[in-house]
């Protein structure tokens, strides 16, 4: 049964173009593993401890930077208003890195105190910058999966972790210190945008219909108003939920936990991101046509979750065999932690892999408002796990696998819920024809 459901999702022509940006998308896993023996040696726990806390809070905070409406360039059905959503995103992302700029020239000592992470507070300056990079990156990548352009995603997954990477081992021989690391995943954002920007400008131009008028930026501000109202809150909420570990971890157990954290957490991503990212791309684009031709999109969700599902068994389940033996002889012995930890985090993220198709139906099947209220149950179970297992057993082991339990929990509730939905609105269609 799962060699059936893996053929038939390789046999279809979502499966091929999913392989061509999987191609370059692991490739620059590769490209990153490669690296990583080395960058763990020359820069250490607390020092991914840093970046770790410093990319949760830019994670958390990213969303807000163009209300989402980048994800939306991919639905209009006229190329004239994806342009518009284009100009509109780029607008939003120069007033909220200016509004967030002068929160922090306010408000900066505070905030890292509540937070508790006062090791980030030289850095916090990188956060505005940042936020306008990553709408701009976000833009031209969406730009990219509207036009179908899976093999320029996969040159730029290549040229960006060989220039990101090559940075970091470099400098990192003579400047092995958190900024470094901070710096060039801030600029990584600036390159990956240009290398879109220019692989966009190489395509053969098309010409727009004369015939249609493009509707205004306050007219598909309006038409798209979900994606700010509901997406973006839902979006902040589930960042924080992936976020609060490194947050809390900093808190309760220092950098250097949460280091082992990131560490355990970036490595896992590498499978993760190289199937549920290349899926995504392409199921998002594909299942969008399905449901506006008014055909069912229930088989094909149900298709691509097991098919992901069953082929993520096979690399995680490796780690959690072999977890702390990998990490120790990858990365160092000052790293076995790192790979006990990845052990319960392999568990979460198989499920978090197979949920891609179910969250990347969400907009379209107008469920974001919806979404927006699972997500706020979904932190508070996560965050209420992590505490509990740490004010009981104060084992930085203990908060994590609380963490991983209920996540899982929360996936498989998640995939079900859309599912159901996915078939209930194909039913009403067969009733209305």
């Amino acid at each position: 049964m799962p060699l059936r459901y893996v053929q038939q999702v390789w046999r279809s022509k979502l499966a091929r173009s999913v392989a061509l940006v999987a191609s370059g998308t692991a490739a620059a896993q590769v490209i990153g593993i490669a690296f990583s023996p080395i960058i763990t040696r020359l820069y250490g726990p607390e020092a991914f401890g840093i970046l770790g806390t410093y990319t949760a809070l830019l994670t958390i905070l990213t969303p807000i930077g163009a209300l989402s409406y980048p994800i939306a360039i991919v639905l209009p059905k006229h190329d004239a208003d994806a342009k518009v959503l284009v100009r509109l995103s780029i607008r939003l992302s120069f007033i909220t890195s200016a509004i967030v700029g002068l929160l922090l020239l306010i408000a900066e000592r505070p905030l890292l105190e509540l937070l508790n992470i006062g090791e980030v507070g030289k850095f916090i300056w990188f956060v505005p910058l940042a936020m306008l990079l990553s709408v701009w990156l976000a833009v031209a990548t969406n730009w990219a999966v509207r036009k179908k352009l899976f093999q320029l995603t996969a040159k730029v997954a290549v040229i960006n972790a060989l220039i990101q990477n090559g940075l970091k081992a470099a400098i990192g021989l003579f400047a092995p210190f958190a900024w470094v690391l901070i710096s060039v995943a801030t600029l990584g954002n600036a390159m990956n945008a240009a290398l879109y920007y220019f692989g966009i400008r190489k395509q053969p131009h098309q010409e727009l219909s004369y015939e249609y008028k493009s509707l205004t930026q306050m007219e598909l501000a309006k038409n798209y108003g979900d994606f700010a109202y509901y997406r973006t809150p839902q979006i902040v909420l589930n960042a924080a939920s992936q976020s609060m570990p490194v947050l809390m971890l900093t808190a309760l157990f220092g950098p250097a936990a949460a280091g082992f954290y990131s560490l355990g957490r970036m490595v896992l991503g590498v499978p993760g991101h190289l199937l549920g990212q290349s899926v995504s791309t392409v199921f998002y684009p594909h299942f969008s046509e399905v449901v506006l031709a008014k055909r069912s999109g229930a088989t094909l969700l149900l298709k691509t979750t097991l098919g992901l599902f069953f082929i993520g068994i096979i690399p995680f389940l490796i780690v959690i065999l072999c977890g702390p033996f990998i990490f120790k002889f990858t990365f160092g012995n000052e790293w076995h932690k790192a790979g006990e930890l990845a052990r319960w985090l392999s568990i979460w993220l198989l499920f978090s892999l197979a949920a891609r198709p179910a969250i990347a139906a969400i907009p379209v099947l107008k469920m974001q408002k919806a979404f927006l209220f699972f997500e706020m149950f979904a932190v508070m179970f996560r965050a209420g796990a992590l505490y509990l297992a740490y004010y009981f057993y104060n084992s930085l082991e203990s908060a994590v696998i609380g963490f991983s339990l209920i996540s899982v929990g929360v996936y498989l509730f998640l995939i079900a819920w859309v599912f159901k939905r996915c078939s209930k609105k194909a039913n009403l269609k067969i009733l209305e024809t």
